[in-house]
């Protein structure tokens, strides 16, 4: 079950350089969009990694059976959804180009879809086995709906939160679909490629990501 901590560098990595992207860009140049740049493909290549890696890990080393399904189990299914958030900031706030956006807010969606999709079906089967073998005591009951700071994980007995990862994609689909589409930016208008790469494709985004959003 530890192993599923190892998801925990990506994600942190995806906050720095939200910060980055946000902050130090902003005060000392579109120089720092470009660090944030460089360290968001990074960590877009560990949470590739995480998202793949530490599931099939887990599931080799740990007993089939339902039961022994823990909800920790949805932290690597975080780090790919953080990395997708974190590209429609730097999209959006680094400075960046469009020959440099575009690829940044198509990456972004395909982490987006790998980590939602494991995200809901571990959900699924996680609910499933409360179904089936009954809800946790009174002590960590409400810690299973409850979203709280990713340090509690740490402490012992602690469960993961199951709403860790929707509002991660949440998150997500609203910031790559503003990064495709903003005024001022325009990176899809301005590419203005194939089918798909377009500035009416880009307001499809946005509109589609904010209802997503607000869905997920």
């Amino acid at each position: 079950m530890s192993v599923c901590f190892l998801a925990s560098p990506s994600i942190t990595l995806g906050t720095i350089v939200n910060m980055v992207a946000l902050v130090c860009a902003k005060a000392w140049g579109p120089s720092w969009g470009m660090v944030a740049y460089v360290l968001s493909w990074i960590n877009v290549f560990f949470a590739l990694v995480v998202a793949i890696g530490i599931p099939y890990t887990y599931f080799r080393r740990t007993p089939p059976g339902i039961d022994n399904l823990q909800p920790i189990v949805l932290l690597p299914a975080i780090a790919p959804l953080t990395a997708a958030s974190a590209c429609g900031i730097v999209s959006f706030y680094g400075k960046l180009s469009a020959r440099l956006q575009v690829p940044m807010i198509i990456t972004g969606y395909v982490l987006l879809g790998l980590g939602l999709a494991d995200a809901v079906m571990l959900l699924g089967v996680y609910v499933a086995r409360l179904m089936n073998g009954g809800f946790p005591n009174k002590s960590q009951l409400w810690m299973n709906y409850v979203t709280v700071a990713l340090n509690n994980c740490l402490m012992k007995k602690c469960q993961f939160r199951n709403l860790g990862p929707l509002g991660q994609a949440s998150a997500a689909l609203q910031l790559l679909g503003t990064a495709a589409s903003s005024p001022g930016h325009m990176p899809f208008a301005s590419y203005n490629r194939g089918t798909f790469i377009t500035a009416s494709a880009g307001q499809i985004l946005n509109t589609v990501g904010t209802l997503s959003g607000l869905l997920v």
